[in-house]
């Protein structure tokens, strides 16, 4: 059986730049995710959200559970072609041909010469208001601190010690909190991760890499992402490597709160609106230290 892979990141090309044995690491619906040592990337369904690691296949969620892939699948990844050989026998070969398939960079530009990021804020704030409480989004909403679950209410205290630290300028109290929360939470990628994928993005999204809180924080995460699952680490490496989803690369153009709404809304459980509760906190606290963008 062979099919067509539409659409990839130049993060996940360059994973895929030599010849290498994998394994299907776990099946999801509409996603089989494949690892090679500390690597994962993500045969996902037609119109799946672009993510770095992703590689957005044509076929339907039907077409993907019929392939009857299963984790420990035997896998050769290649330049042109990945090869999945099931324990039934099939062999699934999933073509990239650079004639048909769109290679993106997930990586932020620079900013639009018009760009406003107090706009950018109003309308994320408007879209975390209006977010199910679920996740992180939950610290953003009017959600009564007695109904949080004990997850949310840890990271809502986190969050304040944080923010406190940012304000002193205590940058390395600010990078040891937030990197606590690494591991916190709800989904196949907890909430904490995704938030702090967030905030990578969020400096990445003002150029401001420079700061000594993202150099230390950058650090911190570095040296624990083995205090997560593998497959929010590999976001996180994605973060750290400044490689971000298409709806958070889009955020820089973004014409409403609408349109940021329905991108992040496809993103996971809860992953989309987790990772823009992060570039939304982290943004507002780069807005103050506006000497430094």
């Amino acid at each position: 059986m062979q099919y067509e892979i539409k659409e990839l990141s130049s993060y996940a090309a360059s994973i895929l730049a030599e010849p290498k044995h994998a394994l299907v690491h776990s099946v999801y619906r509409r996603t089989i995710n494949l690892a090679c040592k500390a690597e994962i990337l993500s045969l996902q369904t037609q119109n799946s959200t672009l993510s770095p690691i992703s590689l957005i296949t044509e076929l339907s969620e039907t077409a993907m559970d019929q392939l009857c892939a299963a984790a420990g699948d035997r896998v050769m990844l290649s330049p042109s072609e990945i090869q999945i050989f099931t324990a039934s026998g099939r062999k699934a070969v999933f073509q990239i041909s650079s004639a048909r398939c769109r290679l993106r960079d997930l990586s932020f530009t620079a900013l639009p010469q018009n760009f406003d990021l107090a706009h950018l804020l109003r309308m994320l704030h408007q879209v975390l208001l209006a977010a199910d409480a679920s996740g992180f989004a939950g610290l953003f909403t009017k959600t009564p601190s007695a109904s949080m679950p004990a997850y949310l209410t840890a990271a809502k205290q986190t969050l304040h010690t944080c923010t406190d630290a940012l304000n002193a300028q205590d940058w390395e109290t600010a990078a040891d909190t937030l990197c606590s929360l690494i591991g916190l939470g709800i989904g196949l990628t907890p909430s904490g991760d995704d938030f702090l994928c967030g905030v990578l993005a969020g400096a990445s999204l003002l150029q401001a890499r420079s700061l000594q809180l993202y150099a230390l924080l950058r650090e911190r995460i570095a040296l624990h992402l083995c205090d997560t699952n593998d497959i929010s680490a590999a976001f996180l490496r994605c973060a750290l490597a400044d490689q971000v989803s298409l709806p958070v690369q889009k955020l820089l153009t973004a014409s409403d709160a609408d349109e940021i709404a329905s991108a992040f809304r496809q993103i996971g459980h809860s992953s989309g609106m987790d990772t823009l509760c992060g570039i939304y906190y982290i943004c507002t606290h780069l807005q103050d230290m506006a000497k430094f963008l």
